[in-house]
């Protein structure tokens, strides 16, 4: 059975001083948070408010497609009203510890394992959805990387005394060849768990001079569209015939791996600054930036 105890770490000293790192860690691990939840209302407040314009420009990438487009744009009281809704549908959903939302989910928690036999010594289990959080945690002073797993070889540094003293801890720790889940013989801190309201409310100056400012500025905005319109397009676009007997062209053109493949293909292209593409997608946000900056969603840099 493979064993994988990822985010995990060491703390040699008494548990005051650990009391102090976790506790301490509270005001970064919300700031950050805070800032994800923002950006998270901003990429939802774009989707909602640019949908018909990546729908209408999609089509041949024709810029008088785009303002046709943003024509089309709800009010942002409209706009904002939707946002909210959804953001508050699935907050709701994330109180199911097994469902999942990367984009909105902005918990984390450190569980503290006492060392049985050591008294001076604990193990740190973290868990996070963002990786900006856990690496957070992992840098607070005191924690030294302390993970395992069997399944590959040990990392560098890490002779084979310490790899092996790595798998008789844990396994002691854990409760032998049970391995009882760290939260079972560990206590835990949890952080940001009502950090969500910070996404919901824009109720008062400071809180709406908080959005604005993570919202990306016109420029910002117009490469994003471009880059998705321009997406949107290549799937859209219809491809060759599969010629008779051609049976791989003819399951990519109905599967999801050819829209993979088809969508890796366009970013290589966006990549490359030489090519007919990027230099239509230059062409693209050129035109788009003066047409944002006439709409409710340039809030900042108009």
């Amino acid at each position: 059975m493979s064993t994988k105890i990822f985010d995990a770490y060491r703390f040699c000293g008494d548990f005051r001083q650990l009391h102090e790192r976790l506790h301490g860690a509270r005001g970064e691990l919300g700031r950050r948070g805070e800032q994800h939840l923002l950006r998270a209302r901003c990429a939802l407040l774009q989707d909602k408010a640019y949908a018909p314009c990546i729908l209408e420009l999609s089509v041949d990438l024709d810029v008088r497609a785009a303002q046709r487009g943003l024509e089309q744009m709800p009010e942002l009281k409209t706009l904002q009203s939707q946002v909210f809704d959804e953001l508050l549908d699935r907050f709701k959903a994330l109180d199911d510890p097994h469902h999942r939302d990367p984009l909105l989910d902005v918990k984390a928690e450190a569980c503290v394992i006492p060392h049985p036999r050591r008294e001076d010594e604990f193990l740190i289990k973290c868990y996070a959805e963002q990786c900006d959080l856990l690496e957070h945690l992992g840098s607070l002073e005191g924690f030294v990387d302390y993970h395992y797993q069997n399944c590959t070889d040990r990392p560098e540094g890490v002779d084979e005394a310490q790899w092996v003293a790595r798998w008789e801890t844990w396994r002691e720790v854990l409760g032998g060849d049970g391995w009882a889940a760290p939260v079972e013989v560990g206590f835990s801190y949890r952080y940001n768990e009502r950090c969500w309201m910070t996404a919901l409310d824009l109720g008062d100056a400071k809180a709406r001079a908080r959005f604005e400012a993570a919202m990306p500025s016109p420029r910002e905005q117009a490469r994003s569209l471009a880059r998705r319109a321009i997406e949107a397009h290549a799937i859209r676009r219809p491809g060759k015939q599969a010629a008779p007997g051609d049976a791989a062209q003819a399951r990519r053109q109905v599967s999801m791996s050819g829209v993979y493949r088809v969508l890796s293909e366009t970013r290589q292209a966006l990549g490359d600054p030489t090519s007919a593409l990027a230099r239509q997608y230059l062409s693209l946000c050129e035109a788009l930036e003066p047409m944002i900056l006439r709409t409710p969603m340039a809030m900042r840099g108009a």
